[in-house]
């Protein structure tokens, strides 16, 4: 994961984050900083969205050994 993949969900998820309502707040535009907080989650999100590609990508165990058996000529068998 990069710096910048990071700096990006973590802006997305500071904007989510919400702000609570209170008397005497503005109606507008209201930037909420990126904290350390939004980092830490953001790569948390990303880490377990590349072990998901990951385990797609690599077959298990199970589908390898069935792989190999489907290789096999049955006179080996």
């Amino acid at each position: 994961m990069t710096d910048e993949e990071v700096e990006i969900v973590a802006l997305e998820l500071a904007k989510v984050g919400g702000l609570s309502w209170y008397p005497g707040r503005e109606k507008g535009v209201l930037l909420r900083a990126v904290t350390e907080r939004y980092r830490d989650q953001a790569r948390a999100a990303i880490a377990a969205f590349d072990r998901c590609k990951s385990k797609k990508a690599k077959p298990n165990i199970v589908q390898k050994i069935e792989a190999i058996r489907l290789d096999v000529p049955s006179s080996c068998a």
